[in-house]
């Protein structure tokens, strides 16, 4: 049950203290790391979201833990040449 309540406080914590936008242009305190990613507003939040990758076959996309898909349901698929995010189940 702590551990329940910890998770809470730290996800809370961490929307509270996450940046909230209307548009890109209110994103100016976000930063992402690396070169991999790029910085969008979705859902009023401003979040990092990876740079599309071109690929000719699923393979190409499969990429190191640190480029993931935001929604854990979704995987990277090759889409016309595109590594793109997708739900397929």
């Amino acid at each position: 049950m702590k551990a329940a309540v910890f998770v809470f406080l730290a996800v809370a914590i961490v929307y509270v203290l996450s940046e909230r936008c209307n548009v890109l242009s209110n994103c100016a305190d976000t930063i992402c790391s690396g070169n991999a990613s790029h910085v969008e507003c979705e859902h009023h939040q401003c979040t990092c979201i990876a740079n599309p990758m071109s690929c000719s076959d699923r393979n190409d996309c499969h990429m190191s833990d640190s480029r993931r898909c935001p929604d854990k349901h979704e995987e990277f698929h090759c889409l016309d040449g595109m590594c793109t995010c997708l739900d397929l189940h």
